[in-house]
């Protein structure tokens, strides 16, 4: 991997528990440029290793990210709620003014577990038209937000054993 585990002894003073921390020293360096991207995208973890790739081939090599369950679909309040809605629209206009981003990806993905919650006694179809409301709901509050953001929504999906992402 390329990384460091130093001794524990090595963080004394920092208030961790004592014989029991560890230290990962990451292998790329850090930067003090702020992104100029924005990626909002499911937690899911099924899908992480690729928006991973697709976000560093595609978007940037250092993105804001925002990984919650539903990704864009929380920013949509008759799909999240009202107050769910209002908290990331909170954080997503601090990153707009402390961050100099020019762009945002809104990414869903296929069989989303999210939608799957909250409309799964209805057609499939039906909670695919809605992740795709969603996004185009999504973009418009970011618009809202900040209107000069280019915002590129995204559609991952499988095909076989890889991922496929549709960018419109």
């Amino acid at each position: 991997m390329g990384a460091t585990i130093l001794n524990p002894r090595a963080v004394a003073g920092t208030g961790l528990p004592a014989g029991k921390s560890r230290q990962f020293v990451a292998p790329s360096s850090w930067s003090a440029e702020r992104p100029e991207a924005l990626v909002i995208c499911c937690s899911d973890g099924r899908w992480h290793g690729q928006i991973e790739e697709f976000v560093r081939a595609q978007v940037s090599e250092r993105a804001d990210l925002m990984a919650l369950p539903g990704g864009p679909a929380i920013l949509n309040r008759w799909t999240s709620s009202f107050e769910e809605a209002k908290t990331a629209q909170q954080a997503l206009e601090f990153l707009c003014a402390h961050h100099t981003l020019s762009s945002a990806w809104l990414i869903a993905h296929q069989d989303c577990a999210y939608y799957a919650a909250r409309y799964g006694p209805l057609d499939p179809a039906y909670q695919l038209r809605r992740q795709f409301e969603d996004l185009e709901k999504s973009a418009a509050v970011l618009r809202q937000i900040k209107s000069d953001l280019a915002i590129h929504l995204v559609f991952a999906s499988r095909a076989a054993e890889k991922v496929v992402f549709t960018i419109g």
